[in-house]
């Protein structure tokens, strides 16, 4: 199913300011997709590579 005209205008608006946050930080955060359900949950690209970490960044607050 392709991606809807919100779907892409969305993007940007909750990926980049969670970005910007993550990055400052988490240094080895590489990408955030925060679209599904509208920033409630993410997708985070790191650098390192190891169980439970992606946990570590997103809850360690």
């Amino acid at each position: 199913m392709p991606w809807t005209e919100i779907d892409y205008l969305m993007g940007p608006a909750t990926c980049v300011p969670l970005y910007q946050q993550l990055k400052a930080e988490f240094p080895e955060v590489q990408a955030v997709n925060a679209m599904y359900t509208h920033g409630l949950l993410a997708i985070i690209s790191t650098k390192k590579r190891y169980g439970g970490f992606a946990r570590a960044v997103v809850c360690g607050r």
